[in-house]
């Protein structure tokens, strides 16, 4: 099971207040990380995943400096990002430089994850941004 330490668990929870989702806020503290709002997207940083809505993501991750997966993976680092992505609050012009870091163009998105492209999307733009 993947790893969900204090700091990151309060950080999620405190942007699952403000998008107002008790639903996912109870299962995360009843379940932990076997909570099935949780998307580990890459747990060689401990960065997770949670879909709000369509348009709407909640993404966090290690920021701990110098980070060792072998070291670190297991225990809480105490300093993450975590922010929230509303895809609609960008235009076409700053997806398509926010995620060309990672892909050529949203369409190569679309195209190998299909009805998920959104959630690539707002992946490359929390890893654009942090």
């Amino acid at each position: 099971m993947a790893f969900l330490g204090k700091t990151q668990k309060e950080e999620i929870i405190a942007e699952l207040k403000i998008a107002r989702r008790q639903d996912i806020i109870k299962s995360i503290e009843d379940k932990g990380s076997g909570s099935p709002f949780l998307d580990f997207t890459d747990v060689d940083s401990q960065q997770i995943g949670i879909k709000i809505n369509d348009e709407t993501f909640i993404y966090s991750q290690a920021n701990k400096f110098m980070y060792s997966w072998e070291e670190d993976n297991n225990k809480d680092v105490e300093d993450y990002s975590t922010d929230t992505i509303c895809l609609s609050d960008f235009d076409e012009n700053e997806i398509s430089n926010k995620i060309s870091g990672h892909y050529d163009s949203i369409e190569e998105i679309k195209k190998e994850y299909k009805d998920d492209y959104k959630r690539i999307v707002a992946e490359c733009i929390f890893e654009y941004e942090n």
